[in-house]
Parts: structure tokens; C-alpha cells; sequence
């Protein structure tokens, strides 16, 4: 990792964002960063920070652009020091995982991708990493423009993967090692509309998705999973447990692995629709 091979401290503490479930807080961390923190037991549970972090590596190795991320820490004193009517406690401190705060961005939509001048993006990796970590949340607020001298666009919130509800298991984890999960194309379905947006502005070729598909499988191997695996911190893992992390570990593994098929079959379903 490179923005987040430091544990950093939560400094100060801005506000509390009222949007999406897990209510992050806007700090300031040991670097003078100002980052978005998602901590422990939140609303969503202690998945959403390893969800986060795991995906976050992926994307990084890959080399789709999300915000610089890592993992810091929020103290018990500081929480005790907020605002009550927030509703954090004790239980909320600890190790957190945090991206850099875009200060000027704006969400995406049909008519920002046509109006602005946007670097180069590549539409086909987007795609074949939400099918890589199973995520069906491409939506509007999941996608951000960082407007500044070169306008950016930012792939974020990956709390949830693996799952149409809330949280997986080992169970259901073991379940998406089957061809039946690795070649469903719900993935594809659910996100067609921000998919359609961006293609709007970002051609993706079957060509394109290709090309991608081996790039990427030049770039992620099971070692790198190790690697991901042996990041994530212990006081983590032991809240949502080992297990059921090495699980999910597989579940992406099997998914690269499978990804030439994957991307073949995106392809036939992008003709039939």
C-alpha cells in the first residue's frame, strides 16, 4: 500500500455526515489530511471496514482511481468529546478506515460528464472490478467528479459487496465460490444506469473489456490476495471473524481466476440489451 502503510490519529473531529447509512465523520487526521472516517460498529458493522479496505487494495493494484485511503485511529477521549445527539460511544473508537475528503466534487450525472473537461477514464476496468468484488452498488452516489486543475473521476463507498443485503457469512461466502455466483450477471444488471452514464462519455469497447481483462490479469494474483489478507488489522478480524475474511478472500480470488469467462459473458450481455 502506499498512501496507507502509516496508522494515523484522528486529530480533530469537523461534522458527522447525515448521508448513507454508516454516517462517517469529516477529521482531521496526524498528516493535516482532512478524510471521511468510517469507524467501528457502526450501523452497517465492522464488514463495511474490511469490505472497504479489501476493495480499496484491489483498486489500487489495478490502478482504477479511488480516493488515498488507509486505516487510522480514533481515540475514546476524542468520541467522548462529540456532539451526544450523534450517538457515539466507546464502542465506535479504534482503528477506522479513512479516505482523503475530495473537497470540490460533485456527484456524477448525464449532463456534468457531457459539460466537463474529464481526464481520461477507463469505463471497462470500472466494470470488471465490480464484478472482481461482487458489487452491486454502482449507483450515482458511488461515483464522484474531484473538480480542480485536472477534473478526476473517483470510484467510492464499497462497504458493500458480496451481498444484496447487508452483511455476508461464511456460509453464503462459501456459496459464491459456485459457478451459478462467479458467472451471474445481476452484477452487470443492477449497475447498468451509472454503467450506460459513463458510457455515455467513456466508450467501452468489447475490445476495451478485453484488453482490460488481461491487463488486470497481469496485475492481480493470488499472492496479492495473501498480501490484502495479511494487511487487514487484527482488531478487525476479530470482530468479524478469520474465517469468514479468508472466505471472502477466496471469493474474489475465484472471481479472477474466472475472469476471462466473466468478461465474455458481459460481452454476450451486453449485445442481447
Amino acid at each position: 500500500m502506499k498512501e496507507n502503510s502509516v496508522i494515523q490519529t484522528v486529530e480533530e473531529v469537523y461534522d458527522i455526515t447525515e448521508e448513507g447509512t454508516t454516517k462517517p465523520l469529516r477529521v482531521r487526521l496526524s498528516n493535516n489530511e482532512i478524510a471521511v472516517v468510517k469507524y467501528p460498529n457502526n450501523s452497517c458493522g465492522n464488514q463495511i471496514l474490511v469490505n472497504e479496505l479489501i476493495s480499496s487494495m484491489v483498486a489500487e493494484i489495478i490502478g482504477l482511481k479511488t480516493p488515498p485511503f488507509g486505516i487510522c485511529h480514533l481515540s475514546e477521549d476524542l468520541i467522548l468529546d462529540l456532539n451526544p445527539d450523534w450517538g457515539l460511544d466507546s464502542d465506535n473508537s479504534g482503528l477506522c478506515f479513512y479516505t482523503k475528503y475530495i473537497s470540490s466534487s460533485i456527484p456524477i450525472t448525464f449532463g456534468t460528464l457531457m459539460a466537463m473537461e474529464i481526464k481520461d477514464f477507463d469505463l471497462g476496468r470500472l466494470i470488471l472490478f465490480d464484478h472482481i468484488i461482487c458489487n452491486r452498488e454502482r449507483h450515482a452516489g458511488n461515483m464522484i467528479l474531484g473538480v480542480g486543475q485536472i477534473n478526476q473521476l473517483y470510484a467510492i463507498d464499497h462497504g458493500t459487496i458480496f451481498t444484496k443485503g447487508v452483511r455476508y457469512n461464511k456460509e453464503s461466502l462459501l456459496n459464491e465460490v459456485s459457478d451459478e455466483c462467479i458467472f451471474d450477471m445481476s452484477i452487470l444488471q443492477t449497475n447498468h444506469k451509472m454503467y450506460d452514464c459513463l458510457q455515455s462519455r467513456f466508450n467501452c469497447t468489447n475490445a476495451g473489456l478485453l484488453e482490460q481483462c488481461d491487463e488486470i490479469l497481469n496485475k492481480l494474483s493470488r499472492d496479492d490476495f495473501k498480501n490484502i489478507e495479511s494487511k487487514i488489522p487484527n482488531e478487525w478480524i476479530n470482530c468479524v471473524e478469520s474465517d469468514t475474511i479468508t472466505e471472502l478472500i477466496e471469493a474474489m480470488s475465484c472471481r479472477v481466476d474466472n475472469l476471462k469467462k466473466i468478461t465474455q459473458l458481459i460481452i454476450h450481455e451486453r449485445s442481447i440489451n
